[in-house]
């Protein structure tokens, strides 16, 4: 029977492969022939070759890769895999299972021989230098310096801040393209920032099967059968369900058993630090939302995020008056610590002009180079508020304020705002090129030509205007959000404790690791829309004049 599997090892399906010829320990602590459950099932017909796995505790997802990448490296030739677990103690148990399954398959005479074996590799030299190779995320990894094939990242949630970006940064570049090189990045959740939740969400958006692209893999904890408790017939009868409890069985179908499971997990849980959904997620959103100092109400967030849309065009340049054309062309930047493309086509636009519609436009600029934040321009209908236009990249505060003055050309002449507190450079720009409705901050009791500032002063007591009236709009769904990498800024805009003049204070700003360029500009086009009707007629009286007569808003 042994020799038969042997021989026919290469017919067999991967599943079947690894029933036959692997084995793993149990939670009786035996040892069992590796046989898929229900969710390792589903997961081998699933996977695609890029994959990102957003999972609970001890579903054995990790498990099945390593089997599945067993079985790939010691039948093929040349083939590099790359195993990277969060430190060194999860590096080694990784090491230990791969190394016990090599062991397993030599009783069946399928291991190759091995010619170096270390912490950092284990090579075979019988199928042309096949390899694993062994690192932790807090070592320094030369992912530039081999083609790796195989890639199998677990719990990059979890990885040191700024390591992660860096590791993946220099190891997805060494991965062939499809279908040759295969990526796996899964991890429990852990904050909305981060490049493990920039890759889940961008998975999200992209959708699945493209030569490129990644999917998405969510598994809430209810899909692993083992999380339940089994009632007796009182316990049933006596069982009931809270409101949110009652309205999650409803949606998903689960059981008293599954809902008791979950009040006991809750109740450890909270005796410490980690919060229940961290460790067993129950929804996309609010598995990496877990922080306590959220700005913005999460339910309204999780609201607004289901009901984004794709943009209807991305435009890559727009004239102006003079028949010059703009071409809106920057780096890009996807997520902290990951790689800056070059975007060709930037303008993401959610709904073109109407005619004698009213817009209004708000610039957030940056110093432009690839390691600055992006620049954000943010376009919103005036009397409405909802979002037609958005624009994020890191382009030179001069092309910035080019690139706002053709989108407010083409959005009917919009009111055009100009962040300028710490670079000048944007405004100035848009004031050299004559913008006709161009914004200006004035003292509005005194209202002469010399006291006029051409852009937007942000002041501590304009700030907190700008962001109170904001949240009160977004959480109110007076403001119409479509653009999903917005309400994704948003996600992680919270309350920060920052030092100012020797001080410890609170500040409503991105977490750590995150952005905000979409969320400043979005509530800057806000604030701009609050008084726009009133502003609006003095305009339309002073035809051909600029709106510097208008007051500032304040």
């Amino acid at each position: 029977m042994t020799q038969q599997l042997a021989v026919n090892a290469g017919d067999l399906t991967q599943k079947d492969w690894v029933r036959s010829f692997l084995h793993v320990p149990n939670e009786q602590e035996e040892i069992v022939p590796f046989d898929y459950d229900f969710l390792q099932t589903r997961m081998a017909h699933e996977e695609t070759i890029r994959d990102v796995w957003v999972k609970p505790r001890q579903v054995r997802c990790s498990s099945r890769i390593m089997a599945r990448n067993v079985r790939r490296v010691t039948t093929g030739f040349g083939v590099n895999c790359l195993v990277i677990g969060k430190d060194d103690d999860m590096i080694g148990r990784f090491r230990d299972r791969i190394k016990m399954h090599l062991v397993q398959l030599g009783e069946y005479g399928l291991c190759p021989r091995i010619t170096q074996d270390n912490n950092d590799e284990l090579v075979f030299g019988d199928l042309a230098g096949s390899r694993f190779i062994w690192a932790s995320a807090e070592q320094s990894i030369a992912g530039r310096s081999f083609t790796a094939h195989i890639v199998h990242a677990t719990e990059v949630a979890h990885w040191k801040p700024g390591r992660a970006g860096e590791i993946l940064g220099g190891i997805l570049p060494a991965v062939p393209d499809a279908p040759y090189g295969q990526v796996d990045l899964e991890s429990t959740p852990r904050g909305a920032a981060g490049p493990f939740y920039d890759f889940a969400m961008a998975a999200k958006y992209q959708g699945t099967n493209q030569d490129d692209s990644y999917t998405l893999h969510f598994i809430p904890w209810w899909d692993e059968p083992k999380y339940t408790f089994t009632l007796t017939d009182e316990e049933k009868a006596q069982f009931s369900p809270s409101e949110e409890e009652n309205k999650l069985m409803g949606l998903h179908n689960l059981t008293p058993g599954q809902i008791t499971w979950r009040r006991n997990k809750i109740r450890d849980m909270a005796k410490t630090d980690t919060p229940f959904e961290q460790e067993y997620p129950e929804d996309l959103m609010g598995c990496f939302l877990l922080g306590g100092d959220s700005y913005f109400e999460l339910d309204a967030l999780k609201y607004i995020h289901e009901n984004t849309r794709n943009p209807i065009e991305h435009l890559a340049s727009l004239p102006m008056p003079s028949g010059d054309s703009v071409k809106f062309q920057g780096w890009g930047q996807t997520g902290p610590g990951r790689p800056t493309p070059w975007i060709i086509d930037g303008l993401d636009i959610f709904e073109q002009p109407q005619a004698g519609e009213d817009y209004v436009i708000f610039i957030d600029p940056s110093e432009g180079h690839k390691k600055s934040d992006n620049g954000c321009i943010q376009v919103l209908h005036a009397q409405s508020r909802r979002q037609v236009a958005v624009l994020a990249m890191k382009v030179s505060p001069n092309k910035l304020a080019e690139m706002g003055c053709a989108i407010g050309y083409y959005y009917n002449g919009a009111m055009l705002a100009i962040e300028r507190n710490k670079i000048s450079a944007c405004v100035l720009r848009a004031v050299d090129l004559d913008y006709p409705n161009l914004y200006y901050d004035i003292d509005e009791e005194d209202l002469t030509k010399e006291n006029r500032k051409a852009g937007w002063y942000s002041t501590r007591d304009t700030r907190s205007s700008m962001l109170s009236n904001g949240k009160e709009d977004v959480e109110s769904l007076v403001l119409t959000i479509r653009c999903a990498m917005t309400v994704r800024e948003m996600f992680t805009f919270t309350w920060e404790h920052v030092r100012k003049t020797g001080d410890m204070q609170w500040k409503a700003q991105a977490q750590a690791g995150a952005m905000d360029d979409r969320v400043i500009a979005l509530l800057g086009a806000n604030r701009l829309c609050d008084r726009y009707t009133e502003l609006r007629p003095s305009a339309d009286r002073d035809r051909g004049l600029t709106s510097a007569r208008m007051p500032g808003v304040r």
